[in-house]
């Protein structure tokens, strides 16, 4: 089967199976823009609370939730004014835009590094044609300013933007949160929604105008840049795309080659430019793992300092391999000190600290920004299986830890009591903190395969022995295999294998 067919299997199941779809569908539907289900809804759920595990929540650190709407002023000093635009072209016959760089990479023409005027020459001779009309012929190239715009209030030329990323407001609130907790370093982060207005979204669930990320912003003295917890993960494996793989794979027209590298070795040849890059490259390598992420078809591309955003030091792009080629599922960046000097410029406030030992200065700031639904396409990739000798139907096979729901629950019969049993099971099993499906509804074998098709791993069926003897049978969704248990230990097996404290 090939990759675009295997998209469309993905699409099909995630349409029929209420994981997503396009907003306003009665509508002639804008692209970018999708509404989740109820099975989206709770997948996406499940990956934030891993990332809430791993980066926040195991050392300790703060999370917050900060305004969707900033004041222009703020994506001024931030740069996102002056420098978040990408090259857009208009076709000359059925006047649709596209991204101009994207139009060339889509037809193999690499345009890395290039000027504007030379992206135009290229246009003009290349053998490009629209993809809406087929015909040729496009427009000279402009920037394009990415922001939803709009005015605070009722006066006009209060000018306002939904936010283009979370970490402005991580920023804007630092000054208070250091001033209630009073030391560095301070991480800070946030999962929410932002906002990008992008030119020509043709790339169904993978790029989108409205998407949620998962960010932290690390605050740190960087004549002391070391990280607590640091010497527990010195020995992860991160699969590194190093720059010097980069440049032989150009010059010999070969694969760049990943190569598997320790925390330590990151920091002791000094790619990574700071411990705490480092670090967070050590733990997004490890949430990504437990995403189901096969080795092999995720690799962190270290960016040339000519491909870096301007506020960077150094970044690290997680890219995985997907029916669509390589797509970024993250950024984690140094930020260096570039945020907070800029507003504080722009602000007139003084947004220096200072530290015990008496010296003032502007904290150093190393970024993991992580999308979701990007990540949750990737996720459905990687996880697909076609029938097998065991499912008759397609199936994803989803880490536990990430199951829609963690249980489901089926009575074998509607009738006999079954139903109202089977009810008070699934009662039970929400009041100890899980979340349940459940379904009554047509044959035990037409559920089952229901509850695989949206990855759940375990379903409980209540039978005709459970009302003799209190005993259920649990499946598992990979191999069929079932077991009986009482119900009394089925909140405590589901946890137990499913990794739920």
């Amino acid at each position: 089967m090939t990759s675009t067919e295997v998209r469309e299997k993905i699409i099909q199941i995630a349409l029929r199976r209420g994981i997503f779809f396009p907003a306003a569908e009665i509508y002639s539907p804008v692209g970018g823009i999708y509404d989740l289900g109820p099975v989206g809804r709770a997948l996406k759920h499940k990956i934030i609370q891993l990332w809430r595990s791993i980066f926040i929540e195991r050392y300790g650190f703060l999370e917050i939730e900060t305004s969707l709407i900033l004041p222009e002023p703020v994506l001024k000093a931030s740069g996102h004014i002056d420098h978040f635009s990408d090259p857009v072209t208009t076709c000359k016959l059925c006047g649709n835009k596209f991204r101009a760089d994207h139009l060339l990479q889509e037809n193999n023409v690499n345009v890395e590094g290039k000027t504007i005027d030379e992206i135009n020459q290229i246009l003009k001779v290349a053998d490009i044609k629209c993809p809406t009309c087929g015909k040729k012929g496009f427009s000279d190239v402009e920037f394009f300013n990415l922001m939803f715009k709009t005015n605070i209030g009722p006066v006009e030329g209060t000018r306002g933007y939904l936010r283009p990323e979370t970490a402005q407001g991580i920023y804007l609130a630092f000054p208070r949160l250091f001033r209630v907790y009073g030391k560095l370093p301070l991480a800070i982060g946030q999962a929410g929604k932002s906002f990008r207005n992008e030119i020509s979204p043709r790339q169904g669930f993978v790029r989108l105008r409205e998407f949620t990320q998962m960010e932290l912003e690390y605050f740190f003295d960087p004549s002391n840049p070391s990280v607590k917890g640091l010497e527990k993960i010195l020995d992860k494996t991160v699969p590194v795309l190093t720059r010097e793989s980069q440049e032989n794979a150009r010059k010999s027209g070969t694969e760049p080659e990943i190569s598997y590298l320790t925390v330590r070795e990151l920091i002791d040849r000094k790619i990574a430019p700071n411990e705490p890059m480092a670090f967070f490259l050590g733990l997004a390598s490890e949430f990504y793992s437990r995403c189901g992420i096969p080795k092999g078809k995720i690799r962190f591309r270290h960016l040339f300092m000519d491909e870096v955003p301007h506020y960077s030091g150094g970044n690290f792009d997680p890219e995985v391999e997907t029916s669509y080629g390589h797509i970024e599922v993250a950024g984690i960046a140094y930020r260096t000190d570039y945020d907070l000097k800029s507003h504080s410029h722009l602000s007139g406030k003084d947004l220096s600290v200072t530290l015990p030992d008496g010296r003032k200065i502007i904290p150093h700031v190393v970024e993991p920004s992580l999308g979701v639904e990007r990540l949750m396409w990737a996720i459905l990739e990687h996880s697909y299986r076609e029938k097998d000798e065991i499912h008759d139907w397609e199936w994803f096979d989803l880490p536990p830890e990430l199951s829609p729901y963690d249980v489901a629950v089926f009575p074998l019969m509607k009738k006999d009591g079954l139903a109202e049993k089977a009810q008070a099971i699934a009662d039970g099993l929400r009041d100890k903190g899980l979340s349940v499906l459940y379904d009554e509804s047509g044959s035990i074998g037409k559920r089952y395969a229901r509850a695989d098709e949206i990855g759940m791993k375990w379903a409980v069926t209540i039978d005709y022995d459970t009302l003799k003897d209190n005993t259920v049978t649990v499946r598992d969704r990979n191999t069929a295999k079932q077991v009986r248990i009482k119900i009394d230990e089925i909140a405590n097996f589901i946890k137990k294998n499913a990794g739920i404290n």
